[in-house]
């Protein structure tokens, strides 16, 4: 929304933030970092209690909207670009919670032969949100004001929160059984009743544990840290795209700001064709490929190999298009190719992560976030600047090379990842 309503209302931006465009678009980088540094919190909150209590870890989710709600209806002039880098900060804090809760719960709720459509259909708002809000927050402001896409953030929070409160179950087995052994310390009082997954470890030891373990991961873990690396060029890559498409649609195609917030549904269109290809044809690999009965979890990363391709494919098909100017639509077609890619490259690694690391799914999945999200930080500042230096059309080259390069890391790991999930040097102490 920020992109769609920056260039409308430069007025009210200087207002709101006083910085220029670049700095704007900065601000969504360092956004993205902060939110999800604290995703290794919310994973020991998540150890220490359970996967899926939205008592926990919905109250953040919530509480972040109020300061946001209170930046949208202040007029202080003090309120400069800091201020809104810690109101973002604190959402991010309240956001990342979700991210890392979700798999967990998969893990605990679901077969792993149903896992591929359910993290398809769990991730697929994740990855569409960035394609919708630009153009629901464009329209939403030019309607009644910028201020109103924090309070519609706010309203919808709070109305998710609640709904969590009634919907949501436990779902842990160590939170489930220790409370089912409360119930018979009650009903028949006996001391002896004990939970066969009690922890042996202190509440202190349980969370400093909880904390580092991400960190253990994706440090000494090939498999975590190599696809970590993988999905962080990836999604730089998609967030390099946000930080310039607009600009792309305005100066070669002449789209009006009113309506080039409106390009952003190509990559919502391929990413919503990609979760339709994964959900359908994940689980089938799998059991096609399972003919010993065993379901490894590396044959998750077979569809890798097609959005790993339509990756370099979608960005080759953009930028070449829209630097000769090709109808308008005909770039439209580059980017769904390349939401395909991206939700035919995060799905697959997210559910790998869950099948191999089950019990500390929540774990694997942290760090995977946590190193992803950096690249998506980091690499968006150097959008406009690389764009300029190249133009449109070298600049989506050398992304597609560098995108078609870090295939064979995928073909690596579906060959060897067994050898390496059962080699003793690798067997971590988590």
């Amino acid at each position: 929304m920020r992109t769609h309503y920056e260039r409308n209302h430069d007025d009210q931006v200087v207002e709101f933030c006083p910085v220029r465009v670049q700095a704007f678009y900065g601000r969504s980088s360092v956004n993205q970092q902060l939110r999800y540094v604290h995703v290794t919190e919310n994973d020991a909150i998540v150890t220490r209690t359970n996967p899926d209590d939205f008592e926990t870890l919905g109250i953040p989710a919530n509480v972040h909207s109020v300061p946001a709600s209170h930046a949208a209806i202040t007029d202080k002039p003090d309120l400069n670009q800091f201020g809104i880098y810690f109101l973002a900060f604190l959402a991010g804090v309240g956001g990342s919670g979700p991210l890392t809760v979700g798999p967990g719960s998969i893990a605990d709720c679901f077969s792993q032969r149903e896992r591929g459509k359910v993290m398809a259909i769990w991730t697929l708002p994740i990855l569409i949100g960035p394609s919708i809000g630009p153009i629901a927050g464009g329209y939403l402001s030019d309607a009644l004001g910028w201020r109103w896409d924090f309070w519609f953030l706010c309203i919808v929070t709070g109305v998710v929160y609640i709904l969590s409160l009634i919907i949501q179950r436990e779902t842990y087995p160590p939170a489930i059984l220790k409370r089912r052994v409360q119930k018979l310390r009650k009903s028949m009082p006996n001391e002896k009743f004990e939970s066969g997954l009690k922890s042996t470890k202190s509440p202190a030891n349980l969370f400093f544990t909880s904390i580092l373990r991400p960190t253990k991961l994706l440090l000494f873990s090939p498999i975590v840290l190599g696809l970590s690396i993988y999905t962080a060029i990836a999604y730089g890559i998609l967030y390099l795209l946000f930080t310039t498409m607009t600009v792309v649609f305005e100066q070669q195609y002449g789209i009006s700001s009113n309506n080039v917030g409106l390009t952003y549904l190509g990559i919502g269109a391929g990413q919503f064709l990609g979760l339709i290809f994964f959900g359908a044809a994940s689980d089938l690999i799998v059991k096609k490929m399972s003919k010993d009965g065993e379901m490894k979890p590396e044959y998750r990363l077979v569809p890798v190999l097609v959005g790993g391709s339509l990756l370099p494919i979608g960005l080759l098909w953009y930028g070449w298009t829209a630097e000769y100017k090709v109808f308008w639509f005909a770039p439209i077609i580059g980017m769904a190719f390349i939401g395909m890619g991206m939700i035919t490259i995060f799905v697959p690694v997210s559910t790998y992560l869950v099948d191999a690391f089950t019990i500390y799914a929540a774990s694997a999945t942290a760090a995977n976030i946590v190193f992803r999200s950096l690249g998506g930080a980091f690499l968006s500042l150097c959008g406009l600047k690389l764009e300029n230096a190249l133009g449109v059309g070298w600049s989506s080259s050398l992304l597609a090379f560098v995108a078609l390069a870090l295939i064979p890391v995928v073909c690596f790991f579906i060959k060897y990842g067994e050898k390496i999930r059962t080699h003793p040097r690798f067997q971590l102490d988590l």
